[in-house]
């Protein structure tokens, strides 16, 4: 067993050791999946879906009724974020405007550096129609330095670029 240090447990990876935080799971999500980006994945709540190549992997891409990883991962992010964004202006005591929207872009490439493999980079886009764009910036800041777990998932791993139409 590794040694826990200020309530971080060490991580060992072949290419690099990093500390993770450890967290008392409220809730689970699980998902199977099979075949890989050609093929199934499902949820234990119900939800499932075919899954696809995307065009630059010679695949069809996206559709209403298949999806690529990097779709499922951009609609979890985006909605995640949200969430974080909402507790970022209860917190500053903000009211957010009617049709606040978070989008994320996923983007999937290769890995500059060595040519092998792949990578992904995000994109977090805020539209607060009718606020200050600079306090939608403390907002999304706050959200994505504080609060949502995907940030913090991603931290130090993928470029998040994060801005305010």
């Amino acid at each position: 067993m590794l040694p826990t240090v200020s309530r971080t447990v060490l991580t060992r990876v072949p290419f690099l050791t990093r500390a993770v935080s450890t967290i008392k799971p409220f809730y689970t999500a699980s998902v199977s999946a099979t075949g890989g980006r050609l093929g199934h994945v499902k949820a234990k709540s119900g939800f499932e879906t075919d899954m696809v190549l995307p065009p630059h992997l010679k695949g069809p891409g996206p559709s209403a009724t298949k999806q690529d990883p990097e779709v499922l991962f951009a609609a979890g992010y985006a909605s995640c974020f949200l969430g974080a964004v909402n507790a970022a202006a209860g917190q500053a005591k903000v009211t957010l405007p009617a049709g606040t929207t978070i989008s994320v872009n996923a983007h999937l490439g290769s890995i500059e550096t060595n040519g092998k493999g792949f990578g992904l980079a995000v994109d977090i886009i805020g539209a607060f129609p009718g606020l200050d764009k600079a306090k939608a910036q403390q907002l999304m800041d706050v959200a994505h330095n504080e609060i949502c777990p995907y940030s913090k998932a991603t931290r130090g791993n993928i470029v998040v670029n994060v801005s305010v139409e």
